[in-house]
């Protein structure tokens, strides 16, 4: 729950406007009951005044403080991934090694979720790869290897038209 900045401020913040909220309504139960003399009601004015323009103050605040917090996340994303030096990734097998390990190092947010759903797709693609793969290796290594010739170079046509 606690993972991002966002989150910790946002649950900080909410704490300290809930205690304020409740002190407030204390007050203006105080009030009505008339157990404060006038004089007092003025500084409980002022007191609400300054707690109003502080909350609006630190709201603000928060919120400006975040969106440079995100902005530069996303900066230092944008040039890890710009100052990295990638490999080639020639063939299925570089590519989902590739995915795999930028899935994982990279920093959380989008960048991540994007590694991550092209590796899942990358995936699928090896799986497929693997069964293809089998299937001519075994037409490869069966006794009627020239009659298996004209299946091969279609299952290779069809493999490099993918």
């Amino acid at each position: 729950m606690f993972t991002n900045t966002g989150t910790v401020s946002f649950f900080l913040y909410g704490l300290f406007v809930t205690i304020t909220v409740v002190a407030m309504i204390v007050a203006v139960r105080i009030i009505l009951k008339g157990n404060i003399e006038a004089q007092k009601i003025d500084k409980i004015i002022d007191l609400f005044k300054y707690t109003i323009v502080s909350i609006a103050i630190t709201t603000s605040t928060l919120i400006i403080t975040d969106l440079f917090k995100e902005r530069d996340q996303d900066l230092k994303e944008l040039q890890y991934f710009e100052n990295a030096k990638m490999i080639e990734a020639n063939g299925i097998e570089a590519r989902l090694n590739l995915a795999k390990y930028l899935s994982i190092v990279a920093p959380d947010g989008e960048m991540k979720k994007a590694w991550k759903n092209y590796y899942d797709s990358v995936k699928i693609e090896h799986k497929e790869y693997i069964k293809t793969k089998k299937e001519l290796d075994s037409l490869i290594s069966s006794e009627n290897f020239e009659l298996s010739k004209s299946l091969l170079f279609k299952k290779i046509n069809e493999i490099s038209h993918h």
